[in-house]
């Protein structure tokens, strides 16, 4: 597989993963299918591009951060885009954050096992340690975002 095809996999994954930011609740299952079929293209895309190597772990940590942020922005934005009204009462993007708070946590426990593999096998330290930096800023940024947000419902 090609350095082009790989990143490929990794925009449209993101693009996907990112969409449902845009559903309303009354298509809640193309959400799910969206997000699902991002996650594969990253797997694919993992899989395929030196698994084990920090540098590959840290890239899917930026993407999929990227993917959600989007994600978040879009359905923050989404009344102003589509004019419609903000629903009241439970907010219905805490389906989406749910699935993207399981996701999240199977890239973290790939990550962390990647990085710390690559601390302890002296494998590009440098750059281990930097990614197991950005792991604990995303659980302290992103997936603390998340459980608030869910847990509210």
């Amino acid at each position: 597989m090609t350095q082009t095809m790989r990143a490929a996999l990794y925009v449209i994954g993101a693009v996907l993963m990112a969409l449902p930011g845009l559903f309303t609740t009354s298509v809640r299952f193309y959400s799910m299918a969206f997000i699902a079929s991002g996650y594969l293209l990253f797997v694919v895309a993992t899989v395929k591009l030196e698994f084990m190597n920090p540098g590959t772990a840290l890239l899917l940590l930026v993407v999929s951060n990227l993917s959600f942020w989007s994600s978040y922005v879009l359905w923050l934005v989404r009344p102003k885009l589509t004019g419609l009204v903000p629903e009241t009462g439970i907010d219905p993007f805490a389906g989406p954050l749910s699935l993207w708070l399981i996701l999240l946590l199977t890239f973290l426990v790939y990550e962390v096992a990647v990085f710390a593999t690559g601390v302890a096998a002296n494998r590009q330290r440098v750059l281990s340690v930097i990614g197991l930096a950005a792991v604990v800023a995303q659980v302290l940024i992103t997936l603390r975002t998340i459980y608030i947000q869910v847990n509210g419902v």
